[in-house]
C-alpha cells in the first residue's frame, strides 16, 4: 500500500509538468516527468527522437556517398574506390587467424542419379569444425578438373539439408560445376551453444545475434566468422585435384546471398558470383529496420559502402543479382543498386559482366532464380549460354543423407570449441596486452585512443549547447520534502534534445553541492524508486539536478523484438543504427553528459557531483576518465563491470547500447575505474547476465 500511495504522490507531484495530449492512434501513456511535450515545444514523438536522428545521419551519408560515387570516371579511380571499401570493410569486421591445417576428412559419400555427393568435415580454426556437401558430377560428358560453386545456406535451421540449397547444388552438378554447400555457424551441423540436453539453445538469426556482443567487444561481428569459415572452405576447393582452382564461383540465397555478397569481395579467387534475394540498399528502405547481427558492419554507412557496393567492389568480375519482385529486400533499391553498379562496370568496359534477373515471386530461392543461378555460372565457366531447367525427377539429399556425422552436432566432437570460445581465446590475448599498455595509467595517447573507439570528441571541441527554460513552480516532492521544480531542455545537436529537472529543496542546506542524477530507465524512474537516492539528497539539502540522456528515459526507443530484448535491451534497431553509422550511444551519451556537466560547473567554483544508475554508470565513467577537471565525485550502482565480463559469458542479458566495438583491444571498464581513484565509488556492479558482479555465469 506505501509503494501504491507513494506512487500516486509522484504523479500528483510534477503533472503540471505534462499537457492533455491529443490522441494518437497509438497514445503512450504520458509520465509525469515528461518534459518533451508537444506543449513544451517537441512536436514529434520523443521516443522517436533518437532513430530520427540516426535517419537523418544516414540520409547525410546517402547524400555523401553519391557525391563520391559520382567521382569515378576511370579504372585508376575505379580501383582507388574499391580498395578504400574494401580496407574500411576488413577493418570493421576485424583480424582474420594464421591460417592452420584444415584435417578435412570425408565421412560419407551417396550416389545419385547423374552426381554423387561427399560429405565433408574440416576445422576452419583449431578443434572448430564446419560440415558440408561436395557435389561432383558423375556424367562421363564432364571432365574434371570441374568449376566449382561455393554455397552458403540462408536462414534454414537445416543448412545444407534445406532442399532449395541442396537442389541447387544438384543442378549444378548436372550441368558440369560441382558444388560445394557449407553449414553456417548455428545451423545444420554447427549449432554454437548447446544445451544440457544436447539440443541447441538457439538456432539461424537469433543465435547469430547471440554471439554479436562479445564478438564486438573484440572488434569482430559475427560476419568474421562466417567469412573465415569461407575463406578456409575455398581453400579446401583449391586442395581437390578434381576442382579447377581458377574457375570458383559462390552463390546463396536470403543469409546466404548476405554471405556471398562479403566473399565475392573479399576473396579475389571469387571469379563468378550470384548473391540471391539480398541485395537491395542500406541507404534506402533497409536503414528504417537494421537486420541480422551478421548483416550489421560496424560502420558501415559511415565510410560509405552501400549494398551497390558489394557488386562494384569486385568489377569487373561477372556478377548476377538475383531478386523477386514481392521480397521484403525492396525490388525498387535492388534495381538502384544495379544501376550504379552498371555504370561503375562500364568504367572498366565490362558492363555485360553485370545482370540481374528478376521473378515476380516473394523472397526464396525459387526454381527461376536456382536455374538462373546455374545458367550464369555456366555462361561465364564453359562460355555457354544455354537454358538451363530444373528437372522435376532432380535427388535431394534425404532426412538421413543430409549429417556428416554421427553425433549431428560438431560440438559433440572431441576437444570441439565454438565461436564463443574463440572470443574468449582472442580476448585472453588482448588482456596481457592491455596490461601493457596501461602500466604507466590512462596517457594522452590512450585517451585519444578510447575517444578514438567510442566516437566521442574533446571537450573543447564539443559545441556549446542551447539551454531553454520550460518553466519552474514549488511543489511539495513525493517525499514530503517542498521544492522548487524547473524545467530545462539542452540541445546539443539538431534533432537532439535532452530533458532536464532541476529540484531545489526550499529548505536548502548553504554547504551543500548540487548533483546530477542519471537512471538508465530515466528520471522518472530515479524519482519513483523508493530505495533510489533522490529521498536521501533532497533531505541533505541538494538540489538535484535530474537529466536524461539521448535515447533513455523520455525518448527511450523500443525497437522490434527481432533482436530479443532479454538478451540484446529493448532497443537493439537503435543501436545497430548507430553501429552501421559508425557511431556507439556510449560514446554518444558520453558527448550529453559533458554538455550537462560543463553547463552545471557554469554555477560552481568545483567540479560536479554524479550519480549514475544502470546504464548511465558506463557512460558516466567515460565522461569523467575523459575530461576529469569537470568531475568532483561519482557514484556508479547497478553498472556493468567489465566488457570481458561479456565475452566470458557468451550468453548474455544485457543492453546492447552498453557496448563498444573493439573497445577490449585498448581498454575495459575497469582500467577507468582504477584511474578514477578515490573520486569514483563504483558498487553493486553487475555482471553480463544482469547479476550481481562475482555471481558464477550460467550456461544453458
Amino acid at each position: 500500500m506505501k509503494r501504491i500511495a507513494l506512487f500516486f504522490v509522484v504523479l500528483s507531484f510534477l503533472c503540471f509538468a505534462v499537457s492533455a495530449q491529443e490522441k494518437k492512434p497509438e497514445p503512450k501513456p504520458p509520465s509525469p516527468f515528461d518534459i518533451l511535450t508537444p506543449e513544451f515545444g517537441y512536436k514529434d514523438d520523443p521516443t522517436r527522437q533518437f532513430p530520427n536522428y540516426l535517419w537523418d545521419a544516414a540520409k547525410t551519408a546517402k547524400e555523401e556517398w553519391l557525391k563520391r560515387y559520382e567521382t569515378v570516371k576511370n579504372p585508376e579511380q575505379a580501383a582507388a574506390y574499391q580498395q578504400e571499401r574494401i580496407n574500411g570493410f576488413l577493418k570493421a569486421i576485424g583480424q582474420f587467424p594464421e591460417r592452420t591445417p584444415l584435417n578435412a576428412r570425408i565421412t560419407k559419400t551417396h550416389q545419385k542419379e547423374g552426381y554423387r555427393v561427399e560429405m565433408v568435415v574440416l576445422e576452419t580454426q583449431p578443434n572448430f569444425y564446419l560440415t558440408g556437401a561436395m557435389f561432383l558430377p558423375d556424367d562421363p560428358k564432364w571432365k574434371a578438373p570441374y568449376p566449382v560453386m561455393l554455397v552458403v545456406c540462408g536462414h534454414s535451421d537445416l543448412g545444407k539439408g534445406s532442399g532449395i540449397y541442396n537442389r541447387t547444388c544438384a543442378l549444378a552438378a548436372l550441368n558440369g560445376v560441382a558444388s560445394f554447400i557449407i553449414d553456417p555457424i548455428d545451423q545444420g551441423e554447427r549449432h554454437q551453444l548447446l544445451k544440457k540436453d544436447g539440443k541447441a539453445y538457439s538456432t539461424t538469426v537469433p543465435a547469430h545475434n547471440l554471439l554479436d556482443p562479445s564478438s564486438i567487444a573484440v572488434g569482430r561481428s559475427a560476419a568474421h566468422f562466417m567469412i573465415w569459415d569461407m575463406m578456409r572452405a575455398i581453400d579446401y576447393l583449391e586442395s581437390r585435384p578434381e576442382i579447377d582452382s581458377k574457375r570458383i564461383g559462390a552463390a546463396g540465397n536470403s543469409g546466404g546471398g548476405t554471405q556471398t555478397s562479403y566473399i565475392m569481395v573479399l576473396d579475389p579467387r571469387v571469379a563468378v558470383a550470384a548473391p540471391s534475394c539480398y541485395l537491395c540498399s542500406l541507404y534506402g528502405r533497409q536503414v528504417s529496420a537494421p537486420q541480422d547481427a551478421e548483416q550489421n558492419i560496424f560502420g558501415q554507412l559511415g565510410f560509405y559502402m552501400d549494398h551497390a557496393d558489394y557488386v562494384m567492389m569486385r568489377a569487373p568480375r561477372p556478377t548476377l543479382m538475383c531478386t523477386a519482385t514481392r521480397d521484403a529486400f525492396a525490388i525498387e533499391d535492388s534495381w538502384l543498386s544495379f544501376r550504379m553498379a552498371k555504370r561503375f562496370y562500364d568504367r572498366f568496359n565490362a558492363s555485360e559482366k553485370v545482370s540481374l534477373i528478376e521473378t515476380d515471386e516473394p523472397h526464396g530461392w525459387s526454381k527461376h532464380l536456382r536455374e538462373a543461378t546455374v545458367r550464369w555460372m555456366v555462361r561465364w565457366f564453359y562460355d555457354r549460354n544455354v537454358d538451363i531447367t530444373e528437372p522435376e525427377s532432380l535427388q535431394e539429399l534425404s532426412k538421413e543423407e543430409q549429417f556428416c556425422l554421427d553425433e549431428k552436432e560438431v560440438l559433440k566432437l572431441d576437444g570441439a570449441i565454438s565461436t564463443f570460445d574463440l572470443n574468449r581465446n582472442y580476448e585472453k590475448t588482448l588482456k596481457p596486452q592491455r596490461q601493457e599498455r596501461w602500466k604507466n595509467g590512462l596517457t594522452d595517447e590512450l585517451r585519444n585512443d578510447i575517444r578514438r573507439l567510442i566516437v566521442a570528441k574533446k571537450l573543447s571541441e564539443i559545441p556549446k549547447p542551447t539551454v531553454e527554460t520550460k518553466g519552474s513552480e514549488t511543489k511539495v516532492s513525493p517525499f514530503g520534502i517542498e521544492c522548487r521544480m524547473e524545467r530545462f531542455v539542452m540541445k546539443p545537436e539538431p534533432l537532439i534534445e535532452l530533458p532536464i529537472l532541476r529540484l531545489t529543496p526550499t529548505q536548502q542546506s548553504a554547504a551543500a553541492k548540487p548533483i546530477l542524477v542519471l537512471h538508465g530507465s530515466g528520471k522518472s524512474a530515479a524519482l519513483s524508486d523508493l530505495d533510489g537516492n533522490v529521498e536521501r539528497l533532497l533531505k541533505e539539502g541538494r538540489t538535484v539536478i535530474l537529466a536524461d540522456l539521448r535515447g533513455l528515459g523520455e525518448m527511450q526507443f523500443t525497437g522490434a523484438a527481432y533482436f530479443i530484448h532479454k538478451h540484446h535491451g529493448i532497443d537493439g534497431t537503435a543501436f545497430y543504427l548507430s553501429y552501421l553509422l559508425g557511431k556507439t550511444c556510449v560514446g554518444m551519451r558520453t558527448e550529453d553528459l559533458l554538455n550537462i556537466a560543463r553547463w552545471m560547473k557554469a554555477d560552481a567554483a568545483q567540479g560536479i557531483d554524479v550519480y549514475a544508475y544502470g546504464l548511465p554508470g558506463t557512460v558516466a565513467v567515460h565522461a569523467a576518465a575523459l575530461e576529469p577537471s569537470l568531475f568532483n565525485s561519482l557514484e556508479v550502482e547497478a553498472s556493468l563491470t567489465a566488457w570481458a565480463d561479456i565475452v566470458e559469458a557468451g550468453i548474455c542479458y544485457h543492453p546492447n547500447t552498453d557496448l563498444v566495438h573493439g573497445a577490449l583491444l585498448v581498454y575495459d571498464i575497469p582500467n577507468l575505474v582504477e584511474v578514477l581513484g578515490s573520486k569514483l565509488t563504483f558498487r553493486n556492479s553487475i555482471n553480463a547476465q544482469g547479476k550481481p558482479s562475482g555471481t558464477p555465469i550460467e550456461f544453458p
